[in-house]
């Protein structure tokens, strides 16, 4: 009885340990590096000051005074990625790091602009690979 009660210990260790290598994995090959590009580094600011809004590449690109397609081109050459994703993959992380926190999902949601929970959990299992239900901190 004793040996069976270690075995689940020790397969929710090996479980939780799996996951954290996987996320840690995700972030790292999105994580992006500043630029030196004086339009990205204003559209950075720019998003991190209203990374709690339902923010759009066209308001990032108005409040710059700039095309979107120039902001879209500016990031696919200096991020790799576009404004979109890039957006997506900040609310995604910081989300994440409050969720293993703890912190409640529905209000998470809410927190970080996403108009649905089906927009939030397609957009999350998109970025990380799992649902925020494989998670095993978040239960």
């Amino acid at each position: 009885m004793q040996s069976e009660h270690l075995d689940t210990i020790f397969r929710a260790l090996i479980s939780e340990l799996w996951m954290n290598l996987h996320i840690s994995t995700q972030i790292a090959t999105q994580s992006v590096e500043p630029s030196s590009n004086p339009v990205i580094t204003k559209a950075i600011k720019f998003i991190k000051e209203h990374i709690q809004e339902p923010l759009t590449v066209q308001q990032v690109s108005a409040a710059l005074f700039i095309n979107p397609g120039y902001l879209h081109q500016c990031f696919a050459k200096h991020m790799n990625m576009t404004p979109k994703k890039y957006i997506m993959l900040q609310k995604l992380q910081l989300v994440q790091e409050k969720m293993v926190n703890g912190a409640n999902l529905t209000e998470l949601c809410r927190q970080y602009g996403f108009s649905t929970y089906s927009t939030f959990y397609r957009n999350y299992q998109k970025i990380f690979g799992c649902t925020p239900s494989d998670n095993p901190r978040h239960a």
